[in-house]
């Protein structure tokens, strides 16, 4: 499409590039010569468009975006970023904005890491959650982006943010009634609930439980008297378990069936974790 004469133009720049597209505006020398002055790179022919748009509405003279606040870049970038946007996305943007409105008045190019930050940290201290963290993250990396396509910073500096580590979530344990639940179920030959109460007095994950074979067991006198297994870690591999006399019984009767995995299918192969899940360990419960 060709433009209005003085409007302005978007090329694509040749060779291999992150942002090929560069949008243009005219300007008019001392001496009286127009020349083409670039406002910003961008990954699309659209996006430069939507920048040398938004430079007719609002031509801010480019020297001038060096001295732009944080506020005045929020509002341009809420401009194009918001169009077509859901109310609940928006609610989100709007909410990580307000942890960084004390940062309002700056110029966007005095503004470095250690005070984005510090917004992550004052998150993690008053005990907002991972999720939140990362909306803030990504809204100050957007917020980056914008600036760095509008030659207003040199380097995206909210890409250096550090998020803490989610934590890992406990583990649910089985009460004492569903403990007694699982007892009784096994005593009355419900299927596979043995193998749940196995579980229970061992300790393994479902699928070191699965991947334990006869090798994996020390029989005495006729009678398991330990497994030796576990991959997670280092200090959980090949730990020996003492048996229960609880679970003894039934470790005994699935080593009787002579399959090449103790805990196996009814052709002695190997049970996924999923299919176990799915078929064998909830319904239990059910």
């Amino acid at each position: 499409m060709r433009l209005p004469n003085g409007y302005g133009s978007v090329t694509k720049l040749s060779g291999k590039r992150r942002r090929p597209f560069v949008a243009r505006i005219s300007v008019l020398k001392s001496n009286g010569v127009n020349y083409q002055k670039p406002i910003g790179y961008f990954e699309t022919s659209a996006a430069a468009m939507d920048a040398l748009a938004e430079y007719r509405r609002n031509p801010t003279p480019f020297s001038d975006k060096k001295d732009i606040t944080l506020d005045v870049l929020h509002q341009e970038w809420k401009k194009r970023k918001y169009r077509g946007l859901s109310p609940s996305t928006i609610d989100n943007y709007e909410a990580s904005w307000k942890r960084f409105e004390h940062l309002e008045v700056y110029k966007v190019a005095n503004i470095r890491t250690a005070q984005l930050q510090a917004i992550i940290d004052w998150d993690e201290e008053n005990g907002l959650s991972v999720s939140s963290m990362q909306k803030d993250k990504f809204l100050a990396v957007a917020l980056w982006d914008y600036a760095l396509e509008n030659d207003i910073v040199e380097k995206n500096y909210a890409k250096f943010i550090i998020l803490p580590k989610k934590q890992k979530a406990e583990k649910e344990c089985f009460n004492d009634l569903e403990l007694k639940y699982i007892e009784e179920a096994a005593a009355n030959g419900i299927p596979y609930a043995d193998t749940l109460l196995i579980l229970c007095y061992t300790g393994f994950r479902i699928n070191e439980f699965l991947a334990l074979t006869p090798f994996n067991a020390t029989v005495k006198n006729g009678a398991v008297i330990s497994l030796c297994g576990g991959i997670k870690t280092e200090a959980g591999k090949n730990r020996i378990i003492p048996i229960h006399r609880k679970i003894a019984s039934y470790i005994n009767a699935w080593l009787a069936k002579g399959g090449d995995y103790i805990f196996c299918n009814e052709s002695g192969g190997h049970i996924s974790d999923k299919t176990y899940r799915e078929k064998y360990y909830y319904p239990v419960f059910e």
